[in-house]
């Protein structure tokens, strides 16, 4: 018996790494619903609607991560009476990329601008965060849910 080949160093050296990666904190909540949100103009959800996703950083490492709104997600359905966003554009945010401090919370700032034409009035839309670590050291995919309903 010899030392470790080469593979079982390379796992050893992988599996070291992904211990020192901090993925204990979570973005709440899951789902956020905004009511009567006026088309043709852009929103700050938390400034006009109190409405904010926040991350939870319960780790003692400070943690890098990306947010993204994506079109759609083939295991993910809008609940009954909405639909997908037409454009996950619609959806700004503020802060794609950030760094949580070990133990702390920071708010993701987020904006909505639906176009002001008739066929979107009275709709219902759900869009799509896609969190995942900033280095994408770690294939990790947390979703989050935004519900918005746009006043006629």
């Amino acid at each position: 018996m010899g030392s470790p080949g080469p593979e079982a160093l390379q796992r050893e050296k992988a599996l070291k790494k992904l211990a020192t990666i901090n993925t204990n904190f979570s973005v709440n909540p899951d789902t956020l619903y905004v009511a009567d949100l006026p088309a043709g103009r852009t929103i700050d959800l938390k400034a006009e609607k109190r409405a904010s996703f926040k991350v939870i950083n319960q780790g003692d490492e400070s943690v890098g991560l990306r947010f993204k709104s994506i079109p759609s997600d083939p295991n993910i359905s809008p609940q009954a009476g909405y639909e997908y966003a037409p454009d996950p554009k619609w959806l700004e945010i503020s802060t794609p990329d950030m760094n949580v401090p070990g133990n702390s919370v920071k708010e993701i700032k987020t904006r909505v601008h639906i176009p002001d034409e008739a066929k979107y009035r009275g709709k219902r839309y759900m869009f799509l965060i896609l969190t995942t670590l900033s280095d994408d050291s770690l294939p990790l995919e947390y979703h989050n849910m935004l519900y918005v309903t746009v006043r006629q």
